[in-house]
């Protein structure tokens, strides 16, 4: 089950980093609520600091091979927050996921055990960690408080929904990155 949650979990902040896909955006447009639901649940356990955080280190190894093309990225994304990355994945999750499966996700990483669990389990997902180092990492009643939730119908939309959410937010990341270089060439 831990290798299937891991499985679950890799992605997510990496989407922020492909490629995007060629498929139009779904039409629903989500409530307030939901997206606030989603933004609590996204922000509680640090995914935009670890969207910024992988697009840092992006840009330390382009800067190796393209110094020229990092710089101008730089410039581009100055000023760039995490909250800026929260906002693109919360409104993908919230067409995705009902708004009582978004409240659940959000009371969960509210919780001690659920914040945790989530930034071990993505941290250790990122580092390519095996299964066993990543739930080393977590007390026994982390551990139960994660399984326990697994079972949930939040957990199961979740994970049913994540491999189209991961590729809307893809799309939506890229998108906005575009925008972002325009807007830069256009003010030169």
């Amino acid at each position: 089950m831990y290798f299937r949650l891991r499985q679950t979990l890799v992605l997510l902040p990496l989407a922020f980093m492909l490629a995007a896909c060629a498929t139009s955006p779904p039409t629903y447009t989500p409530d307030s609520q939901s997206i606030a639901y989603a933004k609590q649940f996204l922000h509680s356990w640090g995914a935009g600091e670890i969207a910024m955080a992988s697009f840092e280190r992006r840009m330390k190894q382009e800067e190796n091979t393209q110094p020229g093309m990092a710089a101008l990225v730089r410039r581009a994304f100055a000023g760039t927050t995490t909250d800026d990355f929260e906002n693109i994945a919360a409104p993908v999750y919230a067409r995705h996921l009902s708004k009582s499966d978004l409240a659940a996700l959000a009371r969960f990483t509210a919780t001690r055990a659920g914040n945790r669990f989530f930034r071990v389990a993505v941290a250790g997902a990122l580092k390519h960690q095996k299964t066993k180092d990543i739930t080393r990492q977590l007390t026994a009643d982390e551990l139960a408080a994660a399984v326990k939730f697994a079972q949930t119908g939040a957990f199961k939309a979740m994970k049913r929904e994540l491999p189209t959410i991961n590729r809307e937010m893809a799309e939506a990341a890229s998108r906005w990155g575009k925008e972002k270089m325009q807007a830069y060439i256009n003010n030169q």
